[in-house]
């Protein structure tokens, strides 16, 4: 749970300034995680999501941390799973 605690502060940190409200920064990291987690599903290397990750735009630490969470922490959990349960702790978070 610790390396869970720590990979959401690391996506979060790099998005702050980009969105509107805390809201909306949690759904774009949710969904970028979503489709990160799908791409592994698919057979996706972690090489593959990450250098995905980075052409959409991500941070390179934002794009490490995803990678880390789907591949390392979380390698069992669905794409739906990893978003819904990030996007849960980053808006209790931020309240």
């Amino acid at each position: 749970m610790k390396s869970f605690v720590i990979t959401m502060l690391l996506l979060l940190s790099p998005l702050g300034a980009s969105a509107n409200t805390d809201h909306e920064v949690c759904l774009k990291a949710s969904v970028q995680i979503f489709f990160a987690a799908t791409g592994r599903d698919l057979g996706s290397s972690p090489k593959g999501v990450i250098e995905g990750l980075l052409k959409n735009g991500m941070p390179k630490d934002g794009a490490m941390a995803i990678g880390k969470l789907i591949f390392v922490d979380a390698p069992d959990k669905t794409p739906a799973e990893l978003a819904e349960r990030f996007f849960i702790y980053c808006t209790s978070e931020a309240a």
